[in-house]
């Protein structure tokens, strides 16, 4: 499981990877930060917490858009 987790780590920070998962971070991402955000933004009204969550509006498509990569890339080695 360690190995997979180093591999996993390797994903995210290599550029071949990377750049896939920014391109669906900033589009995933500001769709739903817009819909959960959007009304707050406009009226000017985002609090420390709402910038936060929506970080994890980017984030969490990054991280699952390598994992998928990743997976993808671990079933291609495996057979």
């Amino acid at each position: 499981m360690n190995n997979s987790l180093t591999s996993y780590g390797q994903y995210l920070v290599t550029p071949k990877y990377a750049k896939k998962g920014v391109k669906v971070a900033l589009f995933v991402g500001t769709v739903i930060f817009m819909i959960n955000h959007g009304t707050a933004l406009t009226q000017g009204k985002m609090t420390p917490q709402r910038w936060l969550s929506g970080i994890l509006s980017y984030s969490v498509p990054y991280f699952v858009s390598i994992h998928g990569q990743w997976a993808n890339s671990k079933s291609k080695e495996m057979g």
